[in-house]
């Protein structure tokens, strides 16, 4: 079974923990194990991504507004491995400018 990081910030403009919740669900019900992660308040996610396992964690799922995002992607893009994972996006912030573009 293939694995997932599923990491989210309860501070993120639109976060709803049912909703994160779901998505959890529907995701382990498509054969995806996911491992869920929650920022803490001023965590930085670069670390977050720095310290992902490639040999554990194929699938990186991020539920962020737009700037967290932007820095993940930056974060992994610094990761000689940075090829080995899947990477989706759920847009979770206020305005939501990627997903709208």
């Amino acid at each position: 079974m293939k694995k997932g990081i599923l990491i989210t910030n309860p501070l993120s403009g639109s976060y709803n923990d049912k909703k994160i919740n779901k998505i959890v669900k529907e995701l382990q019900k498509s054969g995806l194990d996911i491992l869920r992660y929650d920022l803490e308040k001023d965590e930085k996610i670069s670390s977050v991504i720095s310290n992902i396992d490639s040999n554990d964690i194929q699938h990186i799922i991020l539920a962020f507004g737009d700037g967290t995002i932007n820095s993940a992607c930056n974060a992994l893009m610094n990761r000689d491995d940075y090829n080995k994972f899947i990477i989706s996006v759920l847009p979770m912030g206020t305005a939501n400018i990627l997903a709208m573009e």
